[in-house]
């Protein structure tokens, strides 16, 4: 399963992706933080059919992100603050190391002992009409 990371910097996202195989390779991207960057984003991820996104969950309080990739069908989880807090400070790296938290974030379904942590953004409601996110998003 390829899984990906989001860090947020003052104007833009940083996506690591790890992809699975032998050898494991990562890609980094980089999109602005507008409503054109994020549904560049979303259509991005959106085509790879087996993905997790690992978001930070101040960053979903925040940021549109996680509802544009939503509603795109893409499995977005969420990291408690808390844990967040843990990883800078186990890693020993400043906030602003945006390429290596991201990575990081992206492996922590991957560990036993950290996946319990992670909250699945739950699905839209059906019941629900979906209208389109304000430009302002």
């Amino acid at each position: 399963m390829l899984r990906a990371g989001i860090w947020p910097t003052s104007r833009q996202l940083v996506i690591a992706l790890h992809l699975p195989g032998p050898r494991a390779a990562r890609l980094h991207l980089r999109v602005d933080r507008t409503p054109d960057g994020r549904d560049q984003l979303a259509d991005y991820l959106a085509r790879e059919r087996y993905l997790e996104v690992v978001i930070p969950e101040p960053l979903h309080r925040f940021d549109a992100v996680a509802e544009h990739l939503h509603l795109r069908g893409v499995l977005v989880w969420l990291v408690p603050g808390s844990l967040i807090d843990d990883i800078v400070a186990l890693l020993a790296v400043r906030s602003s190391a945006s390429v290596t938290l991201a990575a990081a974030i992206a492996r922590i379904p991957t560990l036993p002992m950290l996946s319990p942590a992670l909250r699945r953004l739950p699905p839209p409601d059906t019941r629900q009409l979906p209208l389109a996110l304000p430009r302002s998003s």
